[in-house]
């Protein structure tokens, strides 16, 4: 049985619909990400989750009992919040122990409970600072140890590095994960920043316009979205129209694609990790003017202008030989096992 299950959801601001028919489950000891652009919804599911959130339709089970006419506080989640929510007259022990005290936690266990949780985010020895003074890393750290502390059957995460610059992101995200998992804990993460659901999620599921558009794995939605919309969503924009389908062979304005398999999507993406201008055998050459050459240290994205007005992009190492120069004709190489029928 799954942890929780949402159960055809509906949610509407007066006529504004914010969502629809949202059905998902959420297996013991998995991280989910919600990924979507702002206004997509996904906040709102998981307030309704929580309970700061009414519905208009369906219901929300955990372990197979609906939770809707719970209160906030007794459905035993934790809450961790872009602003991270700290209590600013409070030193980092005492906002750790909040949830404990809530519990009614003997002082003694609350005080190992504090000592194990910041030794989990590395915070060991901060018990006395003041949260004024952290940096918006620790910070972090600290919203996550009083978020874990009380050992909730479900952690929600709101937008938690959304308040950190890039490159601090990109090193918490992943101590983020590590952490999660090193306690057993089950958790619902939501995001707009694709890199960070794919570094954090076991599996993804993409809102768009109040609507779950797809879910899977992080490496099963980049190598085969099933839309326009998701493709492009997750940077992915060498999609061209199929002008029609002969059995397997999909006619396009860069040339016929022979597939596997047939089909009638009237879209394809030719994958960025299957194009290069190395020529192999069994590859399709794609002729064209190389209009823009971007440096991005480890590669130079390349864009190629098809005569028949539709472009393509690809990864050039820069580690390789020069790039091509803008300008020039040349050809791109793709790899069919890297074209991907995709929907409307």
């Amino acid at each position: 049985m799954p942890l929780l299950s949402i159960r055809d959801v509906h949610r509407a601001f007066g006529s504004e619909k914010i969502l629809t028919g949202i059905n998902l489950e959420l297996e013991r000891g998995e991280i989910l990400c919600l990924l979507g652009a702002s206004g997509s919804g996904k906040s709102t599911l998981l307030r309704i989750i929580a309970g700061l959130e009414k519905v208009d339709q369906g219901d929300v089970l955990l372990e197979g009992r609906s939770i809707l006419a719970l209160p906030p506080h007794q459905r035993d989640f934790g809450l961790m919040f872009q602003d991270f929510a700290l209590f600013p007259h409070m030193n980092v022990s005492a906002n750790v122990a909040f949830g404990l005290r809530m519990r009614h936690m003997p002082a003694d266990q609350q005080r190992e409970r504090i000592q194990e949780m910041l030794s989990l985010v590395g915070l060991t020895g901060f018990e006395r600072r003041e949260t004024t003074s952290l940096s918006g890393g620790e910070k972090q750290r600290v919203a996550l140890a009083r978020s874990l502390a009380p050992n909730p059957s479900l952690l929600m995460l709101d937008e938690p590095l959304g308040s950190l610059d890039a490159a601090l992101r990109d090193r918490l995200v992943e101590d983020l994960r590590t952490v999660i998992k090193r306690v057993g804990l089950t958790a619902i993460y939501v995001t707009h920043d694709q890199r960070e659901a794919f570094a954090v999620a076991d599996r993804i599921a993409i809102m768009g316009t109040g609507q779950i558009m797809q879910v899977d794995t992080p490496a099963n939605l980049y190598r085969a979205p099933r839309t326009t919309f998701i493709a492009r969503f997750l940077g992915l924009n060498n999609i061209i129209p199929v002008i029609r389908w002969n059995q397997t062979t999909a006619h396009t304005p860069l040339g016929d694609f022979s597939l596997t398999v047939s089909d009638t999507t009237p879209f394809l993406l030719l994958h960025p990790n299957g194009i290069s201008l190395q020529h192999t055998a069994n590859n399709h050459p794609i002729w064209g003017t190389i209009t823009e050459c971007v440096f991005q240290g480890d590669s130079y994205r390349l864009t190629l202008a098809h005569p028949s007005g539709n472009t393509i992009t690809l990864k050039h190492p820069s580690s390789a030989t020069s790039p091509p120069l803008i300008g020039s004709q040349t050809a791109a190489y793709l790899d069919p096992a890297f074209i991907v029928p995709v929907a409307k």
